[in-house]
């Protein structure tokens, strides 16, 4: 029960995990470890509750012994949809199930320690576990009703280009990504948040941006359900989610990238563009090396990443007005 109220707090990004400073990564990591500790415990207890039991008896006879049952096959089902490959080819499957088996596990278990003595560790650990669980769905379901948004999708190539119209102004930085939910797209969007980087944003007088750009590659669930909108439709945010990179702290930016990763770097590169439009900064190179099979399918990416070059190309214009070359592309193609 212990590792439970972990789990719930290390899994995915919540209002109360970002209060802590801990990178997302960790707490992933942290997240699989206790799930695989989990279940090896639930592995021994069942095991220790089965071994006293004589051959020819029926083991699970008591409402209390069934909900315990219950309680381990969940844990188990759990732990075969969260293997890497149902995650990534059906991410909205896996979803759905770490949802749906996690509420199961915890009534399972409020059964399975049946009569109910409030002053009992476990009793008390499960009701942490059991509100701990509602609070965090309930305040997920709302910060995203809360932050409504417009979203127009664009189209090159196959490459899908979000660009999101918040109601309210938030706080952007490089790095953040946000959940987002279409309810256009299926009935079951609303319990189907997705995470998108954040690739560009326009930030007004007090820091803040309204509209937020994400790239998106079509594979297959919620991606293929995305069609072009150049007219706005409704969608629900949740974030954004993640730390900054302390890029600004080197003098000398080496960024790498394969596929739809640029995404992530095109935040970053701007918001240091942003720091030299203010003044002098510490970094004074900054080197994109981006690795795809063809650059046809990327032309949208590409033509952010020539609007950060243009960005860049108008400070020197400004700043030493006489270099010839400020706004020359040199692209390298190896193949």
């Amino acid at each position: 029960l212990i590792n439970l109220i972990l789990l719930l707090v290390c899994g995915r990004p919540n209002v109360f995990s970002e209060r802590v400073h801990i990178s997302q990564q960790f707490k992933n990591f942290i997240h699989r470890w206790l799930s695989v500790v989990a279940m090896v415990e639930c592995a021994v207890h069942l095991t220790a509750a089965l071994s006293p039991i004589r051959s020819g008896t029926r083991p699970f006879t008591s409402a209390s012994s069934i909900a315990g049952l219950t309680a381990a096959i969940s844990i188990a089902v759990l732990g075969v949809f969260s293997l890497p490959f149902v995650r990534r080819h059906a991410y909205e499957l896996f979803l759905s199930t770490h949802i749906a088996l996690t509420v199961i596990i915890i009534v399972a278990i409020f059964l399975h320690l049946a009569p109910f003595d409030f002053s009992q560790p476990s009793i008390i650990l499960l009701i942490i576990a059991g509100s701990l669980c509602a609070i965090l769905i309930a305040v997920r379901i709302g910060n995203s009703l809360w932050n409504r948004a417009e979203i127009r999708i664009f189209e090159e190539n196959g490459l899908l280009k979000a660009e999101i119209t918040l109601a309210k102004p938030r706080q952007v930085s490089a790095g953040q990504y946000v959940f987002l939910r279409v309810p256009s797209t299926s009935v079951l969007s609303i319990n189907e948040p997705h995470p998108f980087f954040i690739a560009s944003w326009d930030q007004d007088r007090d820091n803040k941006a309204r509209n937020v750009t994400a790239l998106i590659q079509r594979r297959k669930g919620f991606t293929r359900l995305l069609q072009a909108q150049p007219t706005a439709v409704r969608a629900f945010l949740e974030g954004p989610y993640g730390e900054s990179p302390l890029a600004e702290d080197y003098g000398n930016v080496i960024l790498f990238a394969s596929g739809i990763g640029i995404a992530a770097h095109l935040g970053c590169i701007k918001q240091l563009l942003n720091a030299r439009d203010q003044g002098p900064t510490r970094t004074q190179v900054m080197s994109l090396l981006w690795e795809v099979d063809e650059i046809e399918p990327w032309d949208a990416a590409i033509k952010m990443v020539h609007k950060l070059l243009d960005q860049d190309a108008d400070r020197c214009d400004r700043e030493t007005p006489d270099w010839k070359n400020a706004r020359s592309r040199f692209v390298s193609s190896i193949d």
